[in-house]
């Protein structure tokens, strides 16, 4: 009896592999077009950093980056900036002047060259500082000082200095906002998986605290109010539970996302239709979802719960 034919087992080996690579780039197409059939908001507006303001007593300090080292620079928007001259090597002795509250005064200093100087994203190169000793201020306000930023550079950098938060605010660039929903869509897929099969405790990873939640007329507020009420009415169900979303609009709120959806939920007790819009934001966490508003234009039982109420609030 003739054994097995190899070349045919190559033959259909090789079909099953073209056949496999033509379905997966069949569905990539698709995610990409359904991806580009989303209508995205305001795709040209910035991103801004929040750099973090330390204290020198009560003024405010900032990591600077000069020439790749992470220094503390006293930040005063009434002087011009300096670099500690203990800390630098430094040019010969020049006449400068030097501005401050009380006034502009001409006096002669050594002065150094950096070749990049930078807060953020934002960069100077090539400046010119004078360096003076700042070991006396630094030890008044119980924090080592390697620099002034002043006025000069603080408006070369582009940086705004919000004292009540504690932060510099610097412009970090455009924001590719399909980006951010495409990584937030990736990292909300396990939340569709979750809810479908009634996994509560990974659905809460999705929620903030202090979501808040509208379906129908129910309104929760709260993870621990939302979960039980999914719990409650759907979750219950899975794996014979069902979501699906679809979404249409996206804009970027700071760094909030807001989208726009349609959605269908079918259960053994239930079939629903609908749309809804939330907004999430981006936490250590990972991506969660901070408002959720659900409105359901059909509902109706199931044909196996013809006496099941289509009350949202049930």
């Amino acid at each position: 009896m003739p054994g097995p034919s190899i070349v045919g087992g190559l033959s259909d080996r090789v079909a099953i592999f073209l056949t496999l690579i033509s379905f997966l780039f069949v569905i990539r197409t698709s995610a990409l077009q359904s991806a580009d059939a989303i209508k995205v908001h305001d795709t040209a507006q910035h991103s801004v950093q929040q750099i973090e303001l330390q204290r020198c007593d009560s003024l405010p300090i900032i990591k600077v980056k000069v020439n790749g080292r992470e220094l503390p620079f006293l930040l005063d928007t009434g002087a011009t900036s300096f670099v500690n001259e203990k800390s630098f090597g430094s040019l010969s002795s020049r006449s400068i002047s030097v501005s401050s509250w009380t006034g502009t005064t001409a006096l002669n200093a050594p002065v150094v060259m950096i070749g990049e100087l930078s807060v953020g994203e934002h960069a100077v190169h090539n400046v010119r500082l004078p360096a003076i000793d700042l070991e006396r201020i630094g030890k008044a306000c119980g924090h080592p000082l390697e620099g002034i930023l002043g006025v000069d550079l603080i408006q070369k950098l582009g940086l705004t200095i919000d004292l009540s938060h504690h932060v510099g605010l610097v412009d970090a660039g455009p924001v590719d906002v399909r980006g951010k929903y495409q990584d937030m869509e990736r990292s909300m897929s396990n939340c569709s998986a979750a809810f479908n099969s009634g996994d509560a405790a990974r659905l809460e990873q999705c929620f903030d605290r202090d979501i808040t939640l509208y379906s129908g007329t129910a309104e929760l507020h709260g993870r621990d109010k939302a979960i039980q009420y999914l719990k409650d009415r759907y979750l219950r169900f899975a794996p014979a539970v069902k979501l699906e979303m679809k979404t249409h609009e996206v804009k970027l709120f700071g760094d909030a996302l807001w989208y726009y959806y349609n959605l269908s939920i079918d259960s053994p007790q239930e079939h629903l239709r609908g749309h809804g819009t939330a907004i999430c934001q981006h936490t250590p966490d990972g991506w969660q979802i901070m408002l959720m508003h659900n409105s359901f234009d059909d509902q109706h039982p199931s044909p196996d719960h013809p006496s099941t109420t289509t009350d949202p609030r049930k």
